[in-house]
């Protein structure tokens, strides 16, 4: 079962590298616009958040620099189920074959809905520059942020196999960081959309 779990992982990591080069969605609230801020992007935030972007470039790099490597260090942690040493004695629980299954049947829905979301995106617009489209079908029409509900599902998954205490740790710092983006592009879709996203905003949940 374990390697049935290292084949799905495999296979997850590839897809999420598909996505950052082939399939990439840039976001408006990246770090790489908060540290270079564009006036056609800015100029949709509210005041609450307009002060990030004219931050001196330090505090940017500790708000926001910082929290990526951590979470990149995060991502890279399941390389422990490649290793002859998994110290189960650190584990909050010895996972079995239930355990393992269940971790598959979440990477995989993981990776379904996140991979979905994106060529959703990719398909109505290219998403480059300053060109950005309100979606609200699909996946859309069932949460506001499916791209990321798949990504925690798939690292939820991951951690049942890799019940680590660090990585759960790790995990939550993700999914911290993450949410202070998505109100960071929910305030910007609010100024830039206006009725539009208010409507979509009050009838779809923003996870699940």
């Amino acid at each position: 079962m374990i390697l049935l779990v290292k084949i799905i992982l495999i296979v997850s990591y590839i897809t999420i590298f598909m996505e950052l080069t082939i399939f990439h969605v840039p976001s408006v609230a990246s770090s790489n616009n908060i540290m270079s801020p564009k006036e056609s992007i800015v100029k949709y935030y509210s005041t609450r958040f307009q002060r990030f972007f004219f931050m001196p470039k330090y505090k940017k790099f500790v708000l926001f620099f910082i929290p990526v490597f951590i979470i990149y260090v995060t991502y890279v942690f399941p390389i422990y189920l490649f290793t002859d040493k998994l110290t189960f004695d650190r584990y909050l629980f010895v996972p079995n074959d239930c355990i393992y299954g269940l971790s598959i049947l979440l990477m995989i829905v993981g990776r379904y809905i996140t991979f979905s979301s994106v060529l959703t995106i990719r398909k109505s617009n290219s998403q480059e520059g300053d060109s950005f489209s309100l979606h609200t079908d699909s996946l859309f029409s069932l949460m506001r942020n499916p791209g990321l509900v798949g990504l925690y599902i798939l690292f939820i998954g991951i951690w049942l196999a890799i019940p680590s205490v660090l990585f759960l740790l790790g995990i939550v710092f993700y999914i911290s960081y993450m949410h202070f983006k998505v109100l960071m592009e929910e305030d910007f879709l609010k100024n830039r959309y206006k009725q539009p996203y208010y409507y979509y905003f009050k009838k779809t949940k923003r996870y699940i």
